[in-house]
């Protein structure tokens, strides 16, 4: 399960960050990324959206946790634990303009550390998929948010752990699954293979010996499944 987990692991202290990345390889968490600095940390946000941040809270120069999303140019959400040695009321009522899903010692036990992460990134997966995506969503491209209009997407493909979207002549990478997705999306897009959801606006023609659809930008295989709805709802003779 934790495999496909990617984590952001920041600490200053690199005996520390060391240790720590161990202890999480041991858990079996094994896309681990580490950076000593709050510029490491903001570029490898940049580089790659983590699914959980864990950091300490107090870092360089007298600077803390805060200042990595203070650094960032664009707001990432993204679940964040907070660890440290010292802490109080203070540091908590600082650390709540952060995504903060948990707040943890730096002696907490492996148990107490798996425990966290997994339920708070189960927790995360589920108020996600109950979100439905409206007339447009913005998705990471470098530096940027790219806003993609619902209405131009032509169709959307698994490439691996991600879903690649095609629209508007580029393709977008997100990271979810073809069924979780689905269901954030409009009536007019149908998982028409294992592989591929499309947006039945875009369809030009219908190749039925190859099973096969075709757009403007490309083409797409379906399923029996997807043939058997295409010929009941939208074909007249």
């Amino acid at each position: 399960m934790n495999t496909n987990v990617n984590l952001l692991l920041v600490d200053d202290d690199k005996f520390h960050l060391n240790i720590f990345a161990n202890k999480l390889s041991y858990l079996k968490f094994n896309q681990i990324r580490i950076a000593s600095t709050i510029k490491e940390a903001i570029d490898c946000i940049y580089d790659q959206t983590p699914d959980l941040i864990i950091t300490d809270f107090f870092l360089e120069n007298g600077k803390t946790a805060l200042d990595i999303f203070r650094g960032l140019q664009i707001s990432f959400p993204i679940p964040t634990i907070v660890i440290s040695t010292y802490y109080n009321h203070d540091v908590l009522n600082q650390i709540k303009e952060i995504n903060l899903v948990d707040f943890l010692p730096k002696n907490a036990s492996d148990f107490e550390i798996e425990k966290s992460i997994v339920l708070n990134l189960n927790r995360n997966d589920h108020i996600h998929k109950l979100s439905i995506l409206n007339e447009f969503f913005l998705v990471k491209s470098g530096r940027y948010l790219k806003k993609i209009v619902i209405d131009n997407i032509e169709y959307i493909t698994v490439d691996g752990k991600y879903l690649k979207i095609f629209s508007d002549g580029s393709f977008y990478m997100i990271r979810s699954t073809l069924n979780d997705f689905i269901t954030r999306l409009p009536s007019n897009f149908i998982k028409m293979h294992q592989s591929y959801i499309v947006n039945m606006n875009f369809i030009q023609s219908v190749n039925l010996d190859e099973n096969v659809v075709n757009f403007k930008n490309g083409q797409a295989p379906f399923s029996r499944t997807f043939k058997k709805l295409l010929l009941s709802k939208y074909f007249i003779s």
